[in-house]
């Protein structure tokens, strides 16, 4: 059952009228959620009502994305995720999850700030935006993975490079050594955020932790997408070239290339072990086919 309140708005299926659609007025509810504690906006479910209509459905499955990027081109620092749900009536309705904005004030693209109070969307006058500034989070440079930088902004050398150089220092404490990579760069934090969103599942405990997709999530967005590693970014190869390398050091091309992978571009996989002998991550040893690639040994002794 679904209670309008301070953290969640109802609005009719009929909002969605195609061109007639008002996105100015969506985007500014959005706007009001982001700077108050986040919230709900459920499309489908009539004022007052607790459930969809029986027999509701939303006969266009492009509403979430079409939802996202009209949201996306009208607002400033408002982040969405946009399902398509199912009630327990067996009626469809679109929920659309706002997060709060931590870290800065968000607003619509015309330079309006809105905030929620109570269960209205109220604008935020210019005496109090100094106040609105002030209850935003300080910059904390620790939980940053927790603002929504995307993972192919990270430069995966730079990462290797930082944690040996962690674990080689005389100042960082062995408590602070023995930990993984992923709780070293605050992966686990930001894969935490994603745990309470109900996008990724987490099972294991302590380092036999491991994450996946949430099967419910896909089944929702009604994903029909095949993973391949075809179109991996460069930078994230540094990472299982490092691994495969752990487990079968002295190593040609052809057989790393065949562990992580025949559909990645052979040149790819190519380009990014002479950079990582560049930085000084791996060793090789032999010239052009007889080249053999090993951990250098200071990257061994600091693991």
């Amino acid at each position: 059952m679904i209670e309008e309140g301070k953290d969640t708005d109802c609005k009719s299926l009929r909002f969605l009228r195609g061109n007639q659609t008002d996105w100015n007025e969506l985007a500014k509810d959005c706007a009001c959620f982001a700077n108050a504690q986040g919230g709900m906006i459920l499309i489908g479910i009539e004022d007052g009502e607790k459930l969809p209509p029986v027999t509701q459905s939303t006969v266009d499955r492009n509403f979430p994305d079409l939802i996202q990027k009209n949201i996306g081109h009208r607002t400033i620092n408002v982040g969405l995720i946009v399902t398509i749900e199912v009630a327990e009536n067996n009626a469809e309705y679109i929920r659309v999850q706002v997060l709060r904005s931590a870290q800065t004030i968000a607003s619509t693209t015309d330079g309006k700030y809105y905030i929620r109070v109570h269960d209205e969307c109220k604008p935020v006058p210019p005496d109090e935006m100094a106040r609105l500034a002030a209850d935003e989070s300080a910059f904390v440079w620790e939980v940053q993975t927790n603002r929504r930088v995307p993972e192919n902004s990270c430069d995966m050398i730079k990462r290797l490079a930082f944690l040996r150089d962690i674990r080689g220092s005389q100042r960082v404490s062995d408590f602070v050594k023995q930990k993984s990579d992923d709780e070293e760069t605050g992966l686990r934090n930001w894969l935490g955020r994603l745990v309470d969103m109900e996008l990724v599942v987490r099972t294991g405990k302590a380092k036999g932790t491991q994450y996946s997709i949430n099967p419910e999530f896909v089944r929702k967005i009604n994903f029909k997408g095949k993973t391949t590693l075809k179109n991996i970014e460069d930078h994230r190869l540094v990472e299982p070239n490092y691994k495969d390398l752990e487990a079968y050091p002295n190593s040609g091309f052809g057989e790393i290339h065949r562990r992580i992978g025949l559909e990645i571009s052979p040149s790819k996989v190519k380009r990014m072990l002479k950079a990582m002998v560049i930085k000084a991550i791996i060793d090789a040893t032999g010239t052009r086919k007889w080249t053999r690639y090993s951990i250098k040994q200071s990257m061994q002794e600091n693991d």
